[in-house]
């Protein structure tokens, strides 16, 4: 199984990931900081192991995503147009920029 990428858009932050038929590196849109899990022995993904293993291993997978994200660029920074009382609504509860 070759690695493949994964997206997800939360509360306006970006993240992503790569996935291995062993590992998983998720980076946080926000911070660039990185979490990784082992898919074969943490099936629930609980313990980040991104600062217990081997510093090769990490750059490794880091690589790979990097790579990966530059043949998918980010889509653009909003697909739709709300009203500053809308936005303003949606920070306070968490929705956008990380707000709440």
């Amino acid at each position: 199984m070759a690695p493949t990428i994964a997206e997800a858009l939360l509360y306006g932050d970006q993240d992503r990931a790569l996935i291995t038929p062993r590992w998983k590196l998720i980076r946080d849109g926000a911070t660039g900081a990185c979490r990784l899990y082992d898919r074969e022995a943490d099936r629930g993904e609980r313990r980040d192991l991104s600062r217990e293993v081997d510093a090769t291993l990490l750059a490794s997978l880091e690589g790979q995503l990097d790579s990966l994200s530059a043949l998918c660029p980010r889509p653009r920074e909003s697909l739709v147009t709300i009203d500053q009382a809308t936005r303003s609504q949606l920070e306070s509860l968490g929705y956008l920029g990380g707000g709440g």
